[in-house]
């Protein structure tokens, strides 16, 4: 019996893989004028000058993926990174730059890291169910997320960042074996801060540590600490051509104050993202429509939310392996985040493999519940 049902779960998961690489063989090739484009460094550089960006009454609107594409071509190019899209640390705009002077094309790099990303969950997935047909049943149903799908043909820095976290993630539970796996952790996480909003990064840096003293793994705990100032090295290392136009500190230190106020500024009311997850309706701060319908919402986002709040009570209740306590720690402080924030749909990337895998964990412990109910009732 135990034989049938490895083979069904191998058969199964070659379904899956052939699946998977189908749909995003056919993404690609409906796509492919996007990832054929040439890009233009003078027409560009001409766009950015009569943008809103450089100009009081501009000739032309850039997005925020074109300001990105931009700010990436002129990095690679030698600008200073705080001269242009100050607001966003470099890391992941010099990934779009090398894009451009690798592949003539700025979006190819998004691409190759959606194709990374989809790899380092099912290595993640799979190492917290340990079967490796439910790492691929849920790497493919994340692969068709429109949220997902939309990243993988622009150049928004959302998607870097969910690579690196995926990656600093599978380290990090790496590390319960083997100390040596805190230093890429730790690199990782560098990584995370560097390439967009740097407080994704302290969140998931807190949530190791709060997870550390939970297990009460203070050896491991100790050695995280141990490890972090790599996390600022790599941080700053990501500013590196500033530095050699500029060295001074104290203004590298009020720039980065500027930022921080940037991110907090604003007075937009908190809770915003529970009904962008649960209706699809998003909420503007700005003049105009109040309400927008996100293209991007589908009815599988009110699942993935309640069952994702309902993973706590299922945890303590089957008292499974504390990798799933991680991801519950992942995706309910990092919703509580958003909570706060001013939202986009995008900015829900970043949590969305986790509130899978606490979806598919939900679903499991819920059937295994009403088995063993069933079973019961039978028996009396």
């Amino acid at each position: 019996m135990k034989i049938r049902q490895m083979k069904l779960n191998s058969i199964l998961s070659t379904i899956l893989v052939i699946v998977l690489v189908l749909s995003l063989c056919l993404f690609v090739f409906q796509n492919k004028r996007l990832y054929q484009e040439k890009f233009d460094f003078d027409y560009w550089d001409w766009v950015y000058s009569v943008s809103q960006w450089s100009q009081v009454y501009p000739e032309k609107t850039v997005s925020d993926a074109q300001l990105y594409t931009i700010a990436g071509s002129k990095y690679i190019r030698g600008e200073d990174p705080v001269n242009i899209n100050p607001e966003h640390p470099p890391l992941g705009k010099y990934l779009i730059g090398v894009s451009i002077v690798l592949f003539k094309n700025e979006k190819i790099i998004s691409l190759i890291i959606g194709i990374l990303a989809l790899l380092v969950f099912f290595f993640l997935a799979k190492k917290i169910f340990e079967k490796t047909f439910l790492a691929w049943l849920l790497v493919t149903l994340f692969s068709f997320e429109p949220l997902f799908r939309y990243q993988l043909k622009t150049t928004l820095l959302d998607l870097f960042q969910l690579f690196f976290a995926l990656l600093a993630i599978t380290f990090f539970l790496k590390a319960k074996k083997n100390l040596k796996f805190y230093f890429p952790t730790a690199i990782l996480l560098g990584c995370v801060m560097a390439t967009k909003a740097p407080v994704s990064g302290i969140i998931l840096l807190v949530i190791f540590l709060f997870y550390l003293l939970l297990r009460g793994d203070f050896k491991g705990l100790r050695f995280l600490v141990i490890c972090s100032p790599l996390i600022l090295l790599v941080y700053l290392s990501s500013y590196l051509v500033h530095f050699f136009y500029n060295m001074n500190l104290a203004y590298f230190f009020r720039y980065q104050q500027w930022v921080a106020d940037w991110w907090t500024g604003g007075n937009v009311s908190w809770g915003r993202v529970w009904r962008l997850l649960l209706t699809g309706w998003w909420h503007t701060w700005w003049e105009g429509p109040k309400f927008i319908r996100d293209s991007s919402w589908t009815i599988a986002w009110p699942l993935l939310t309640v069952c994702s709040l309902l993973s706590p009570i299922f945890y303590l209740r089957s008292k499974k392996d504390e990798k799933i306590l991680l991801v519950i720690l992942w995706a309910l402080i990092y919703l509580g985040f958003l909570h706060t924030v001013a939202i986009f749909s995008r900015y829900l990337l970043f949590i969305f493999p986790g509130l899978y895998i606490l979806t598919l964990f939900v679903l499991v412990e819920a059937t295994q519940i009403l088995a063993k109910l069933r079973y019961n009732l039978r028996r009396k």
